[in-house]
């Protein structure tokens, strides 16, 4: 079925339509019902819309994983193969669950990150701007005043929210931005490589975890959850372990020679593999992760912002010792 436009969503419409989703289909409302449901709520046009489209998909016979896989700009690949798992397995509300659970991550560390960086970039903002003030009482003109400080932050605001839509639109481009933060060296930027890779950890222990939730096989669940990873070096990186489960050997070994993951992390996975509660562990590992990785995260914006305002002290400190020589030499 074909549509007039492509409609994409926020992540934040996309959160609310996999948690209302996974509410409703855990009540055993049907899937047709529950697309109604989310259609007739005030919530924004974008979501109303695609449910609608999705529910007269459905009951034209399409599956819900083969209708998301029609709206490429509302729903990432890796979301529509666990639908397509849930609805296999019988496990489709715990996915959506665990889907709207990632988003609400993803929209958790950028709120993080705007929120750290919103005060320092003011300052900066405001000062570039205002220290060259002096310069009207010198002969300068207000167009050449504006041209030399305003116009550029102008111009720097408007290719910051294109490059934002390029790479919400484009996940190649973020890939390659994500494989340059891991080739980052850790002397300049210790955190950055870490962080990075811990995202990627956690997300191929949950995708693991739920896969053999539902029975999947360990080889094919560990194919799925490579194919999650959001760096195409650790997806290459990781490409032969389905291969070698194949072969015997067990997941935890092949991560631990992987050396990704720390001992705590490796041995709450051998012991889940030994007690056969490897959904569990993994998860609890994938938490445990997340836990780490949250502290570091939340240690680094905390130094963020002190340092930013450390460069606008500096640029302005040199700005007034700049005034001041020209003052006391007669200059100004």
């Amino acid at each position: 079925m074909e549509t007039e436009r492509e409609i994409s969503l926020s992540r934040k419409e996309l959160s609310l339509f996999f948690h209302t989703l996974a509410a409703l289909l855990a009540s055993e409302i049907s899937l047709s019902i529950c697309l109604k449901s989310i259609s007739e709520e005030k919530t924004s046009k974008n979501l109303q819309e695609l449910a609608k489209i999705l529910n007269l998909q459905i009951e034209s016979g399409l599956s819900l994983s083969r209708a998301m896989a029609t709206h490429t700009l509302a729903f990432p690949p890796f979301f529509i193969k666990l639908i397509g798992i849930g609805e296999s397995s019988g496990y489709l509300p715990i996915l959506c669950q665990e889907i709207a659970e990632i988003i609400d991550s993803q929209i958790q560390l950028q709120k993080s990150v705007v929120k750290s960086l919103t005060y320092p970039c003011t300052v900066l903002s405001l000062a570039s701007f205002l220290l060259p003030l002096p310069s009207l009482f010198q002969g300068a003109s207000l167009s050449s005043y504006l041209s030399h400080n305003l116009y550029p932050l102008f111009l720097l605001g408007i290719l910051f929210a294109l490059s934002k839509t390029s790479l919400k639109a484009n996940p190649t481009a973020r890939s390659y931005l994500l494989d340059i933060g891991y080739s980052l060296p850790s002397p300049p930027i210790p955190f950055v490589g870490k962080l990075l890779q811990d995202f990627d950890s956690i997300r191929f222990l949950k995708v693991f975890s739920l896969c053999t939730k539902t029975g999947m096989q360990a080889d094919y669940a560990a194919k799925l959850s490579i194919a999650a990873l959001q760096s195409s070096l650790t997806r290459k990186k990781m490409e032969e372990i389905p291969n070698k489960i194949r072969q015997g050997h067990s997941p935890a070994q092949l991560l631990s020679s992987m050396k990704m993951l720390d001992w705590e992390v490796l041995s709450l996975l051998s012991t889940g593999e030994k007690t056969g509660k490897i959904e569990e562990n993994y998860l609890l590992a994938a938490r445990h992760i997340q836990k780490k990785s949250q502290a570091r995260l939340d240690a680094a914006l905390a130094l963020l912002a002190p340092f930013c305002l450390l460069i606008a002290g500096g640029f302005i400190g040199v700005k007034i010792i700049g005034a001041y020589s020209k003052i006391f030499s007669g200059t100004l």
